[in-house]
Formats: C-alpha cells, structure tokens, sequence
C-alpha cells in the first residue's frame, strides 16, 4: 500500500466520522423538541433561528421566542421536505424573500401575535405549489399587503388575515389563486375600501368573513361569482361602516335573490344621520332614489361651474372693461357739472387748506373777475379774395330770422 492510498482512506474515515459527530449533536437544537425526527418544536430559543434540526423535519413550531426576529434565506435550507411551519409569539419582522424558496412541500404557514411584522415583499410565496393554507392573525403592525401577494398559488384553499391593521388591499392580491375556499378578512379596523373586482375571479369561495372593519360599501362583484357558481354558503359582514345610500348596487342586486339566507350583513347608515337599519331590510328604490338625487345635484353643480368658466375665458374684455368703469369713481357736483375721482381728489386738498396753484384772474373774487373776451371767429367769403374778420359776441338769445337773412343780403 502506497502512501498516497493510506492518506486517502485516512481522509475519507475521518470525513465520515465528522458526519456522524456532526448528525449526533444536531439531532434537535437545544431548546427544542423533537418527535421523531419530523414534528420539531423551539419555544423560548435564545437564537435567531434554530441551527441544527434533522433534515426529516416536517412540522416545525417556532414559539414564545423573542430572539427570533428575521426569518433568513438560509435558516430552512436543509428542510426540504417540511410540511408545516408555524411561528407564534415571536419579535419577527423581517421574511427575506427567498426564505421559502425551494419548501416544495410545504402546505401550511402561519404567523400569529407577531406584534413587529409589518409586511413582507411580493413574491414571497411564488412557487410553492402545494401550499394549501396561509395564516397571518394577531400582529397590530401588519398593515401592508404586496401586489400579488398571494397570487399564482393553484392550490391555495384558506387565507387567514384577521385581526391586523391593513389598511388597504391591491385589486390583484390573488390572481391566479381561483381556487380559494376560505377569506377572512376580519378585526381590521384600518380597512375602509376593496376594489370592486378583488374576488370576482373567485367562484370557489364557500366562506368570507370581512366583520369588525371600516368598510362603507360592498359591490355585487365581490360575491357574485361565488354566489351564482353555487359554492357560497356564508358571508360575515357585520359591524362595519355600511353607508346605505352607496350600497346602491348591492342591496338592489340582493333584492332579486335569496343572498340574505347565507349572509349577515348587520346594519348600515345614512350620512346625515346615525339611524341605523339593516342592509339586507332596505328597499332598494328608497336607497337608489336618494344616491340618484345626490348624483343629480352634484352634476348640476358641476354644469354651473363649467358654464361659469366657460363665459369667463369668453367674455375676459368685456369684464375687463366693465371692471375699468367700476373702478372709475363718478361724483356729480353741485353745480351740475360732472367730477372724476381726481378731481374730487383736488376738491379735497383745497376743503383741508392744502396749497392749490391758481391763475391770478381766478384768485380774485368772483365779482371782480373781469369778463371773458369772446372768441374771434376768421371766416373766409368767397368772391372776395381776402379774409375778412369778424366778432362773434356771445349771445344769450339764438339771433331771429330777420338778423340771419339781412346779414344774408348785405353780403
């Protein structure tokens, strides 16, 4: 035996050794549990995240753990075949995006009373084909919902979103996933609004629960599908903030079918007032009539907007001009001759004793102003070739017939 062979078997002896050490002490990290090689549970782990756990691993419990508080890449690796993976009562905050990555077999993931997870990105969950079951309950800052995030999950039957603070949900948070069969949606007090096309693609929903939020108005769209496909036999709509003149659609599309057998939809409330009555007791003429008549008044208020902008870009001069007269103070003296505003203005310098620069004739009293000399009119007389002048003295009287035609003649 060469000694290139012993080193190479000396080599491959210790490799398998440190295998077999290295199995032995990651059996089941410290903290932790283990039954049998395949239901794992860590509660009150010092860690991150547990280090060694068997590969066998199929239902793994993550609980009452405070160090935990980012799920990484890498932590579940080396679990491929896991089905089930829970974490409760946790400081999680943080799920890298590719942290699920490769869990082919998961079918469950739960998250509850997570109290720092806000959100998680879009595409989390991608490729996970067999994931049947989504839990997301209890955590009071988890507001945010990704587009698409829950979207392309053929075989995704249950989502769970109680009792957080979203806020808002995208249109398109479960393309793809037609095949869900429970929602709820409830204790969100945040939620106000849902797009009005959210579950329309989804005809296999048998259970919806949206109690206990904000919302102001429900679509027909967001059961129809399931309700007509047959597949719906409990809705939970209560305590919410239903405005019943924009439940409009909704209660006049429940009045001609027997939706209010399967649902509960508590009450809702006018706008004016907070006189409460049940949705599904509404006469949807009274409801459609007051939501018309509140449309015709603001469209009508809208045409007097529009017509009022329209003559203002249309007639500018003329508004122009009619501001420039208003702006022109007119102040009828008494006299009777008519001032301007800078002539009233000088009026009243000369009432506060301001000086005032006159001519010397109008600086005398009125009884010693001499008389005005009366203007000199040239005319010229044809025929006579040269111009002759001649004073027009004013006159108090318009000059009689007989002066116009003697003066005639003697021309």
């Amino acid at each position: 035996m060469t000694a290139n062979t012993a080193i190479l078997i000396v080599t491959a002896v210790c490799s398998f050794a440190a295998q077999v050490i290295t199995a032995y002490a990651c059996a089941c990290h410290t903290g932790c549990q283990c039954e049998d090689d395949s239901v794992v549970t860590c509660q009150g782990i010092g860690v991150n995240f547990p280090g060694c756990l068997p590969d066998s691993t199929k239902v793994l419990h993550v609980i009452h753990s405070h160090s935990f508080t980012k799920l990484r890449s890498q932590d579940l690796l080396k679990l491929r075949m896991l089905r089930r993976l829970r974490f409760y009562d946790t400081n999680l905050s943080i799920i890298d995006k590719s942290a699920l990555k490769g869990l082919d077999s998961l079918e469950t993931f739960e998250i509850g009373y997570c109290p720092f997870l806000q959100s998680f990105e879009s595409g989390t969950f991608i490729g996970l084909e067999n994931l049947k079951k989504i839990t997301i309950q209890e955590c009071s800052r988890f507001s945010v919902l990704p587009r698409n995030a829950f979207a392309y999950l053929d075989n995704l039957e249950e989502l769970y979103l109680s009792s957080n603070a979203i806020e808002s949900i995208a249109e398109d948070i479960l393309d793809g996933s037609e095949g869900l069969r429970i929602l709820d949606l409830s204790s969100n007090e945040p939620l106000t609004y849902l797009p009005r096309n959210v579950f329309s693609m989804l005809r296999s929903l048998e259970r919806v629960s949206m109690s206990s939020c904000s919302l102001r108005v429900l679509y027909p769209e967001h059961v129809q599908t399931a309700y007509e496909s047959g597949s719906l036999t409990h809705f939970d709509g209560r305590y919410n903030d239903w405005q019943c003149t924009g439940m409009c659609e909704f209660i006049n599309w429940t009045s001609s079918n027997n939706f209010s057998e399967i649902a509960n939809m508590g009450f809702c409330s006018e706008e004016e007032d907070s006189q409460e009555e049940g949705v599904l007791n509404k006469d949807p003429l009274d409801v459609c009539n007051a939501s018309l008549g509140a449309g015709i008044t603001v469209a009508i208020a809208f045409v007097f907007i529009i017509i009022f902008v329209i003559a203002v870009c249309c007639h500018k001069k003329r508004y122009k001009k009619l501001w420039s007269k208003l702006m022109t103070v007119e102040i009828t003296g008494s006299r009777g001759d008519t001032m301007t505003h800078a002539r009233q203005e000088s009026n009243a310098e000369q009432r506060s004793g301001s000086r005032v620069d006159l001519s010397p004739d109008l600086q005398l009293p009125r009884e010693e102003r001499p008389t005005p000399t009366p203007p000199v009119i040239f005319q010229n007389i044809p025929g006579r070739g040269r111009a002759v002048t001649e004073p027009r003295v004013a006159r108090d009287d318009p000059p009689s017939y007989e002066d116009v035609v003697g003066n005639a003649k003697g021309l």
